[in-house]
Parts: C-alpha cells; structure tokens; sequence
C-alpha cells in the first residue's frame, strides 16, 4: 500500500495500525521514502521464517506431541 507523507501525518494513528495487517510505503515527493510495517508480524510469518533453519532431522511433529500430551 502506497500513501503519501502527507496523509500519513493526517492519519498517523490509523495507518500505525493498518501497518500490523500490510506492508506500508510512504512516498515523498511522488518517490517511496519510507517502509511501514509491524515488528510484532504474524504467526505464520514466524512459522514461514523458521522454516530451513532447523536441522532436517528434527521432528516437529513429535515434539511437539510430547509437549501437548499431557493436557
């Protein structure tokens, strides 16, 4: 989503928190100057940025059925 700096000093509260759902780029000048977007992000970003960095023979899937069986 593309706003203007301008708008974005209208409506600060309000595109702080659209920027938790999407990707904000505020231009300056007709030009992207700034990128606006959450630190907190989704839990299937997280899941999605896991992904490749666990060694292959690790089983999710049992872990976490170990840690769950109890309840």
């Amino acid at each position: 989503m593309y706003i203007t700096m301008t708008e974005f000093r209208k409506y600060l509260d309000k595109y702080i928190e659209l920027s938790r759902k999407k990707k904000i780029i505020i231009t300056k000048y007709g030009k992207p100057y700034v990128k606006l977007e959450s630190l907190l992000g989704s839990k299937k970003d997280l899941v999605y940025s896991l992904a490749g960095s666990l060694p292959s023979d690790i089983d999710i899937k049992s872990i976490l059925d170990k840690k769950y069986s109890n309840i």
